[in-house]
């Protein structure tokens, strides 16, 4: 083996351990705070789901106390939506299935009209 072989796999030594140590100290004290992430302390709220709706918009549900809190959030306003007195009912996460006819049929459409070339501006 050469001496280059032999340098690199001392940087990879010494790079990998402080990698990791950096991974480490973000999830644990920076996504830890800015996401609600305690281990095991006592909170008086808590983020229980976030949805963006938007790149600067979105609604959250926030438990504080025993209540529960839909917020509407965007770049300047925060506004409460609805307040609970227990969780609101989960939603499925399914998608639905396609009809596969209506699928054949949308694909034999964007077929058929590529091949005349009419686009009219629309765009897949």
């Amino acid at each position: 083996m050469d001496g280059e072989f032999w340098g690199a796999l001392l940087r990879l030594c010494i790079a990998l351990p402080i990698t990791l140590g950096l991974a480490y100290a973000v999830l644990r004290f920076g996504l830890a705070r800015r996401y609600g992430i305690t281990g095991g302390l006592s909170r008086r709220m808590q983020l229980v789901e976030q949805i963006p709706l938007g790149p600067k918009a979105g609604l959250s549900l926030v438990r504080v106390g025993k209540k529960y809190y839909l917020l509407a959030h965007n770049e300047e306003t925060v506004t409460v939506v609805r307040e609970y007195d227990s969780l609101p009912e989960t939603i499925p996460q399914t998608l639905p299935q396609p009809q596969l006819g209506n699928l054949k049929d949308l694909v034999g459409y964007w077929k058929r009209r590529g091949r005349r070339g009419e686009h009219h501006g629309h765009e897949i």
